[in-house]
Order: C-alpha cells, then structure tokens, then sequence
C-alpha cells in the first residue's frame, strides 16, 4: 500500500557536513515544546492512544504557526533523544482538500509531490478494518469530529544532497484530522521505528532541481578524513501542520518541525542547518507541484498516475529500459559531468534493469511523468500518457 508522503517525504534530506555560518538559530517557547512533546507522545511504541487526542492542547503552537517568522533566523525545537531539530513553514496557494489528496491519496505513488527526497514509500501496515487510510480530503470543512489514522510506512529516500548516500527505514505514523477554532486541521506525526539499514551510495546526475537520481545498492560511503564509514539514519521524529481556512479556500498554511540523528559508529552528524537544509530541499518541489496550474486538475492527476503503478509488468519493464538507456546516452555525450563516470560504471554492465524492482520502476516512470507535466526536462515520454481510473486500494 502508498503511503503519506509528507512525512515520508522529510526524512530524507540528511547533510552530514559541516554546517555554514550566517543565519541565527533561535529555539522556540518551552510552551511550545511541551506540546510538541504531547503530540509525539501519540505516535510509536508505548505511546497513549490517539482517541485521547485533545486541540486545546496545542493553543501556543497553533498560533506560533499563524504568527510571523524573521528570515534570518532557523528556528528549532528542543533536542529529542540526541535528535537536534530545525523548523519550517510556508503557505500553499491550494485548497487544504487539494492538498491532502495530492498528499495522501494512497493512489498517487509518493514521488509524485516528494520527487527530490522520496524514491519509494508504503504503508505496511494501516490500523482500520479495511486496512486503509480514510479520505480526509472528503471531509466537509465544519465537520466537528476528530478523524484518527495510524500504521506503519516502510520509505526510501533519494540521495542526499551532499553525500549522496539514501537510507531505506520504517515508521510509526499517526495522522489527525480536527478543528482548531474555526478552521480545518491536520496533524501529521513520525517516530522512526529503530535504526535504518545502512547507507548506501546514489548520485544526483545534474542540478537537483533535475530530479535525476541513481541508486548504486552498494553499502557504503567515502568520507574524508575517515575513509570508508557505514552509516545510519539512526533516529528521526516529525510534527507536520496543515492549517486551512474557514471556508475551505487556498491558501494552507503548512509548517513542520524535524529532528535527525544520525552518522556513524553512534556519532551523530546532523546538525540544525542541516536538517534545515533537507526541508528546504522538499518544501521547494513541494511547492512548485502543488501551486502547478499544471496540477489543478486533481482527479486527472489521480488517473494518470495511479495508471501507471497498474500498468502490466513488460510495460512498465519497457519504461524503464528505455529510461535506462536515455540515461546512459545523456551520460556518454558528457563523460566528464558530475558523477558521470560512476553513473557510467553502475549501468555498464546492462544488467542495472534487473537490480530494482517494481516499486522502483513505478517511481522512475512516474518522476517522468511528472517531469513531462509540468515542463521539465525528462528521458522518457509515456505516450499516450495513461488515464485509466483505478479502483481505490
């Protein structure tokens, strides 16, 4: 099953580099802790039941989220566990009911609104009798109940921007529909279930803003000064607002608090600008998908992407062989770019194809479509692109 992607999305961008001078960090009201505290006491092992969940517990943090923001400050939460944190925030021009089903449809592959920081993402386990997340996006904007999801989702994300390692790891999840005076809420919550498996080395072929990525499967990364390290993405948690408005009309304010640890031998690398940094990286593509006049046309969007995780297996084999070899092309008529020569090696051999499986193609096919759709520079064009209603899962 898909997942959300929203938090799937955030884990994602570590920086495991030293962290640049210039912007002030600024820590928020101990208010504010205390109920960033409450809300992750609702999400992973031992914590209460959500059923429990109450809005007026989160007052302090709810209008730090409306309230202004200076630009040169990063702003963070208490450590969690050894995790340093850093904060986020920006309006979407798109109703809150566009923005959490382009988010957490379970027919859209993940990749589709996380293309720079997601390669695959699935929900392994959802608490419901039918074993489906609810459609929140359905609910009307003055309905007074509380709406609760949880589960497990199992995600992949793209290489980081600096090292170029991805991680592959599982989480709890906890998802809240509600009402916070007179406006719609959700409420999106992370805890990382033990440590990922180990790292392991990709490549950004070009600008990132390209989303061109290539996952190598080797264990593993170079670091200077230290030689060959194995590391880990060993703990991360996530609070994720959307704010709509009274009368369900754009814009939804979206902010996001993250915290990471992770490194090598138990060290922890990840740094508050860091952390900054891969939040950034998201909320940009995020972002520019999202207020897409490309992407208005939410139901066309749904078809045409849930087509193509339904596509018969040669087909979408097909796809990817020929995304494959556009690939290879584009890397032997520039051998001396950015990681060519490894790009290079990892697909020399012809085999590359049958090292990734289905999911993986889904997601390559997919990040194309989503390229040719608003503009972008692609591979492969799906022609004619696939517009077949599915069925919900």
């Amino acid at each position: 099953m898909k997942p959300s992607r929203i938090l799937t999305a955030i884990l994602l961008c570590l920086v495991l580099v030293p962290a640049q001078a210039g912007t002030r960090e600024v820590p928020v009201d101990a208010a504010i802790d205390a109920e960033l505290g409450y809300l992750l006491g609702l999400v992973g092992t031992g914590s209460r039941n959500a059923a429990s969940f109450r809005t007026e517990r989160l007052d302090k943090t709810l209008q730090f989220l409306l309230g202004p923001k200076d630009a040169g400050t990063l702003l963070y939460a208490k450590d969690r566990n050894g995790a340093p944190s850093a904060y986020l925030q920006l309006d979407l021009r798109r109703p809150m009911a566009d923005v959490l089903r382009l988010t957490y449809d379970t027919a859209l592959p993940a990749v589709v609104t996380s293309p720079s920081t997601v390669r695959t993402a699935r929900w392994n386990r959802i608490d419901s009798s039918d074993g489906r997340l609810p459609p929140f996006w359905e609910r009307r904007t003055d309905a007074p109940e509380t709406l609760i999801a949880t589960g497990i989702e199992h995600l992949t994300n793209s290489p980081d921007a600096h090292t170029g390692a991805y991680y592959e790891y599982d989480l709890d999840r906890t998802l809240i529909l509600t009402r916070w005076r007179d406006r719609p809420l959700f409420i999106s919550l992370s805890a990382q279930k033990g440590r990922s498996e180990v790292g392991k080395q990709g490549l950004i072929l070009g600008d990132d803003s390209r989303w061109t990525y290539l996952y190598s499967g080797i264990p593993g990364l170079v670091w200077p000064g230290f030689g060959w390290v194995d590391s880990y993405l060993y703990d991360s948690y996530s609070v994720v607002f959307y704010l709509g408005t009274a009368t369900g009309d754009a814009p939804t304010r979206f902010g996001i608090f993250k915290w990471i640890r992770a490194g090598w031998v138990g060290m922890n690398m990840a740094q508050r600008a860091h952390i900054h940094d891969g939040l950034r990286r998201y909320a940009d593509a995020f972002k520019l998908i999202l207020e897409s006049p490309r992407t208005g046309d939410v139901t066309s969007i749904i078809r045409r992407f849930s087509a193509i995780r339904e596509m018969p297996a040669d087909q979408l084999a097909a796809v990817t062989a020929r995304y494959l070899a556009a690939l290879r092309t584009e890397l032997n008529a520039a051998p001396k770019a950015d990681g060519a020569d490894r790009a290079l090696e990892w697909l020399g051999n012809g085999r590359y194809l049958e090292t990734i499986g289905t999911e993986e193609r889904i997601s390559i096919a997919s990040l194309e479509q989503l390229k040719a759709l608003l503009g972008k520079p692609h591979h492969v064009t799906l022609n004619p692109a696939p517009e077949r209603l599915p069925h919900r899962r």
